[in-house]
């Protein structure tokens, strides 16, 4: 048996057997022989080789067993504090952000709330003015019509402060388009009960002794015939039929004259006879 030794360091390299052939693992068990086998196959080798595993291996040791730098722990515990300082403080800042942001809106609704509160006061005045102004000058010119009876109780609403909501919503806006609706619903489907003066018209019959059909209606102050209301017509100059409406003419070179009266409006219309 010859046993090789490094010569620098005494380190054990290898050993090989020359036995004349005999095999020293007979009579040993597994685990023997198998270690003798391992270290045949390490004296087979080069020095070189093992030199080479062993520095691998006591590198990869040394590696295993070298402690972390105590700077790098250091470092990296205050790097974690420093970003859940970091952390810290952008969640603190964001929430003082969000509580501004909250109390800024307060005020703004707060600050609304009190114009709109004040102009409903003025527009409740003016109102109130308006109307007083109505009942007391409502018989002259200048307010008996159409149109100052219309926009004057309006020009309360001038005095609402603007709110942000839809327009179908603001009564600025829904007032006077429900009165213009109205107005112009009256204007196309109603009529002025009051009657303002009365017309008469009658056929082309002038000679004597011919029948003349005369017709008379009562018209509101826009002009409008006033359904349901007839006016009573006097007839001077012509004989009544018998028949609503229809007349005689009486002698020739004569004058027949008709008078339509309802209420205080009347109207008369003259036919000369022939």
């Amino acid at each position: 048996m010859t046993i090789y030794l490094d010569d620098d360091e005494d380190d054990f390299i290898g050993e090989a057997y020359e036995l004349d052939g005999d095999d020293l693992t007979d009579g040993m068990d597994e685990d023997e022989a198998e270690a003798v086998r391992d270290r045949r196959t390490t004296a087979r080798r080069t020095p070189g080789q093992q030199a080479l595993i062993r520095r691998a291996a006591r590198q990869q040791l040394a590696s295993l067993r070298r402690p972390l730098p105590t700077a790098t722990v250091r470092d990296q515990r205050a790097a974690s504090a420093t970003t859940a300082v970091r952390r810290t403080q952008d969640a603190v800042r964001a929430v003082d952000l969000r509580q501004r942001v909250q109390t800024d809106e307060v005020d703004a609704r707060v600050r609304a709330h009190g114009r709109r509160a004040e102009g409903l006061e003025r527009a409740v005045a003016a109102g109130i003015v308006a109307a007083q102004l109505q009942a007391t000058f409502g018989n002259t010119g200048a307010l008996n019509n159409n149109v100052a009876r219309t926009v004057l109780p309006l020009s309360s609403l001038l005095f609402l402060r603007p709110a942000r909501v839809p327009a179908w919503q603001n009564p600025k806006i829904v007032a006077p388009a429900l009165v213009a609706a109205m107005v112009l619903g009256k204007d196309l489907l109603g009529h002025d009960s009051k009657v303002a003066s009365v017309r008469v018209t009658a056929t082309n019959a002038t000679r004597t002794g011919e029948t003349v059909f005369v017709k008379a209606e009562a018209l509101d102050a826009r002009g409008r015939v006033i359904p349901g209301v007839t006016p009573q017509i006097v007839p001077t100059g012509a004989t009544a039929t018998g028949r609503p409406g229809f007349f005689q003419l009486g002698a020739a070179k004569s004058i027949a004259e008709f008078t339509a009266t309802e209420g205080t409006a009347s109207d008369t219309l003259v036919i000369n006879v022939k």
